[in-house]
């Protein structure tokens, strides 16, 4: 006989933190983002590589996972410019990770010189 251990309770009672909703805002519209980010999509991202084909593929993938069709083709349309559009697939895949305290002071630090 065969034993088979069952992760659904497991993975059932397993409590997560109540997520914020993410998304951004980008030329007068917003753009709503998923409340995880997908496991699938980071692993399928780590077997890429590190040529530009890649980060092509890297690009689309993140853009067409976490936005849908109807808002991948608005950012596109956009963001016309490549290596903007790679520097924001970086941003919205940052919006997932934790804040601390300390973070916040920084990114806010950031945002003040950039206005000086």
């Amino acid at each position: 006989m065969n034993e088979y251990a069952s992760f659904d309770s497991f993975l059932d009672e397993v409590e997560i933190d109540e997520r914020p909703k993410k998304g951004f805002a980008l030329g007068g519209e917003t753009f709503d983002l998923p409340d995880i980010l997908p496991a699938k999509l980071m692993l399928k991202l780590s077997r890429l590589g590190k040529s530009n084909e890649d980060n092509l593929k890297g690009v689309d993938l993140v853009l067409s996972t976490l936005l849908g069709e109807e808002q991948y083709e608005k950012v596109l349309d956009l963001v016309p410019d490549m290596e903007k559009l790679s520097i924001l697939t970086t941003k919205m895949i940052e919006l997932y990770q934790p804040n601390t305290g300390d973070e916040k002071k920084e990114r806010k630090t950031q945002v003040t010189n950039k206005r000086k």
